[in-house]
């Protein structure tokens, strides 16, 4: 059996996928060699004949090659390239000064970045995710602390950087590696992992200085956690632990409301909320924006710039809100022109998904619908943001969001995605990381 075995898996080219093949190839062998038994075949005659209806090893071994190799999702690769090209466009529209030769230069850079995290076969997020959360929660930490001038001059201007804005959602595709380190430790782990989500968006909250943010962290880990229960991930009885995430998913909106309800009358937030809801009571203050919002989508053309702004001389809507990019191009160049821009960031998503069904790895799986989150809780605030159907607050419209941060940070994410689909059919279970004392405490035990 070994000698086929082997003769097997040496017509198999991706070294990765071998060993998960030879699992399977024995555990096949030895099931059908256990039904020769019950016939009253010996051992070692029932393996001999289970090998020999196996059929030819370098035959079998050339089929599976074809199966299990690595392979690149080329749509949402051209997806990335044409809407870094049309983002870049767009850049070049609003400034041709100082931020498009400095948004050119970190496309260039997330292009690459995209290419190099889809190489690496995205299990290491499952071996090495702790260590990495815990790297990014330093990194965050130096920025919120000022060390550097330019983070100093940053923090006195806006209260923090605002690249830590984007890094923060790093933590999603890392929240999910340190779940996979929980999988089968009971309720104690689900209880950790609730703590641990409230810690993240804590975190985040204070490094970046965001709310919104913070929120949807959240809500996606809580979704992913949900996703991890189903999944049987904790050995547990999954309407228990579900019904404990489920309690949590409402813990933000108790907090919002705690806040609006013990608030101030004339406190910030409530203020904000209430020139959402009535912009013209609010118009020289908070309302003013949805105000301009609104003069923007009525004298939007289908096709082509609002020519009676451009006559009055009126500025453009991003120079009032730089989050509002979607309602600069339509009232630039139209409602046909927003909405198409709207078909492809659903086509984006659309085609993400696909990746996400297709998993039957669970760390892939949750992986890709970590990542898939992070785009969909920000296309959608977004979205409704930029036609007044949501609060004015910091979106991140991949493609449309300017900044190093915003453009490295969906790099990363999209890089994941391209990875757990070139790895579906060849990733194995990733082995948790122990360090090399605590290996040799285990061998002392």
């Amino acid at each position: 059996m070994e000698e086929f075995i082997r003769k097997l898996t040496e017509q198999i080219r991706c070294a990765k996928a071998r060993e998960g093949v030879a699992q399977e190839i024995e555990a096949h062998i030895m099931d059908q060699a256990a039904a020769y038994e019950k016939d009253g075949v010996s051992h070692e005659e029932a393996v001999a004949r289970a090998v020999r209806e196996m059929g030819d090893p370098v035959e079998i071994g050339i089929e599976l090659d074809a199966v299990h190799r690595p392979k690149l999702d080329a749509a949402l690769l051209g997806m990335t390239f044409v809407g870094s090209i049309l983002g870049l466009l767009f850049f070049r529209a609003l400034d041709s000064g100082y931020l498009f030769p400095r948004q050119c230069l970190f496309t260039l850079l997330g292009f690459g970045v995209v290419v190099g995290v889809c190489l690496i076969d995205y299990t290491f997020i499952g071996r090495w995710g702790s260590l990495l959360y815990g790297a990014v929660t330093v990194l965050l930490l130096v920025g919120a602390l000022g060390i550097f001038p330019q983070q100093a001059k940053w923090i006195q201007g806006y209260g923090h950087v605002p690249g830590m804005t984007y890094a923060s959602y790093l933590y999603v595709p890392l929240f999910v590696g340190v779940l996979y380190r929980f999988k089968g430790k009971g309720m104690r782990a689900v209880a950790a992992s609730v703590g641990l989500l409230l810690a993240t968006s804590f975190i985040t909250w204070g490094f970046s200085g965001r709310s919104i943010v913070a929120v949807n962290l959240y809500l996606i880990n809580i979704l992913l956690l949900l996703a991890a229960i189903g999944k049987g991930w904790f050995s547990v009885k999954r309407g228990r632990a579900a019904a404990v995430a489920a309690a949590a998913f409402f813990l933000p909106l108790v907090y919002v409301l705690g806040r609006v309800f013990l608030s101030e009358p004339d406190s910030y937030m409530l203020m904000r909320l209430r020139a959402f809801w009535d912009p013209a009571a609010y118009a020289l203050d908070s309302g003013y924006i949805y105000e301009r919002i609104q003069d923007v989508l009525r004298g939007a053309e289908l096709i082509g710039a609002d020519a009676a702004a451009q006559a009055a001389g009126g500025q453009p809507i991003w120079s009032f809100y730089a989050d509002l990019q979607l309602l600069y191009i339509v009232q630039s160049y139209g409602l046909i022109a927003g909405l198409a821009v709207v078909a492809a960031l659903l086509a984006f998503a659309l085609r993400a998904g696909r990746i996400v069904r297709r998993q039957t790895n669970e760390l892939g799986y949750l992986l890709s619908l970590g990542c898939l989150l992070v785009f969909g809780f920000n296309c959608i605030e977004g979205i409704l943001m930029n036609f007044g159907w949501f609060p004015a607050t910091t979106t991140f419209l991949p493609f449309l969001t300017h900044g190093g941060s915003a453009t490295l940070v969906y790099a990363v994410l999209i890089g994941l995605l391209l990875s757990v689909h070139r790895y579906e059919d060849v990733a194995a279970a990733p082995k948790p990381f122990r360090l090399p004392f605590y290996r040799q405490k285990i061998r002392a035990d």
